[in-house]
């Protein structure tokens, strides 16, 4: 009892609330039926109780930063800003190189919880359509059946605009922002877009600084399998890109 009249009067200090009761005289006070007796002299609101005033304006106050777009945890070692403490945190470890989040099953490590529990996903879910000329498993028929059509050549997605054949539906639907400009997948950190879902997803960890492909010869990490197979020239000494008119090969186009 003594903690509750002790937070009571510190919400009546604090928010200056009056009690409209006490101004009025007793014939007024049988009038109002003590609804919303209760008046934050800092908005000017009325309330039925005085708890109601602390909970409100101390929303008010957590969402503030948010309503004016401030930024008032700074990154001592770039300068970057963000909102929240949190936020903060997580992007430090692209200057320490901390990854506290390991896979229990794999032991590979991650920067935050997130991109674990994408990871994990990895080894959750069953593939139970296998490919019978590589091995290869998926975990839908169409996807499979996909797969196929590298084997055989099929390109049966024909663009319309411009006549280039795809193996996949989905190749297709990616080719054809090519045209239209269209970049749905937007990043919410620095706001750029992207056409890919993968795309955004490769982009994404360059704020966060996740590296989750990892070269086998020399353990070196890169932020996706495209840099990755790059890299992996220097030890297979692959050189897939040819100038047609010197002759030359080269390990990146």
């Amino acid at each position: 009892m003594q903690h509750f009249l002790a937070r009571q009067k510190e919400i009546e200090k604090k928010y200056t609330v009056k009690r409209l009761k006490d101004k009025l005289d007793i014939n007024e006070r049988c009038c109002i039926q003590s609804k919303r007796d209760y008046i934050c002299t800092i908005n000017g609101k009325h309330y039925n109780s005085i708890f109601t005033v602390s909970c409100e304006n101390t929303s008010l106050t957590s969402n503030k930063i948010i309503q004016k777009k401030e930024k008032p945890y700074k990154c001592f070692e770039c300068g970057k800003c963000f909102r929240r403490s949190t936020q903060l945190t997580r992007h430090k470890r692209i200057h320490t190189g901390e990854k506290p989040c390991m896979c229990t099953e794999c032991g590979k490590t991650f920067t935050q919880k997130g991109s674990l529990n994408s990871h994990t996903w990895i080894h959750a879910v069953e593939k139970p359509h296998k490919c019978k000329d590589y091995g290869k498993t998926f975990i839908h028929s169409s996807d499979l059946t996909c797969h196929k059509r590298f084997h055989t050549g099929e390109r049966s997605n024909k663009c319309e605009e411009c006549g280039q054949s795809f193996t996949c539906r989905s190749q297709l639907t990616y080719h054809n922002r090519t045209h239209t400009g269209e970049k749905p997948y937007k990043c919410m950190e620095c706001g750029r877009s992207f056409s890919q879902s993968r795309s955004l997803t490769s982009h994404k960890r360059m704020h966060t600084g996740e590296k989750p492909c990892k070269c086998m010869d020399c353990g070196k990490s890169f932020i996706d399998n495209s840099a990755l197979r790059k890299h992996r020239c220097i030890h297979t000494g692959m050189k897939p890109y040819a100038y047609m008119e010197s002759g030359k090969s080269f390990c990146e186009n």
